[in-house]
C-alpha cells in the first residue's frame, strides 16, 4: 500500500522513539479520525478525548510492530 510521504515520516519518528510524533499524531488526521470513532461509540466527548490518547499511545508504544502493508489509519 502506498503511504503519504508524510504518513512514513511520522511512522519512522516513532519508531526512532520520536515522543513528539505522538502529539503531531493527534492532529494529524489520524487522531481526529480516532476521536470520530470513539464519540460514535461513547456518544461522551470527553470520553472519546480519554479513548483517542490511549489508542494513539498503544500505537506508539507497539510501532516498532507495524510492518507497513498498510495504512496506519487502518
Amino acid at each position: 500500500m502506498h503511504q503519504p510521504e508524510f504518513e512514513r515520516a511520522l511512522i519512522g519518528r516513532m519508531q526512532a522513539g520520536d515522543s513528539s510524533a505522538v502529539a503531531e499524531s493527534r492532529s494529524s488526521a489520524d487522531g481526529p479520525q480516532v476521536h470520530q470513532l470513539a464519540y460514535r461509540y461513547l456518544k461522551n466527548w470527553e470520553d472519546a478525548e480519554e479513548v483517542t490518547q490511549d489508542v494513539l499511545m498503544k500505537v506508539h508504544r507497539k510501532i516498532d510492530l507495524f510492518r507497513g502493508d498498510a495504512a496506519l489509519s487502518s
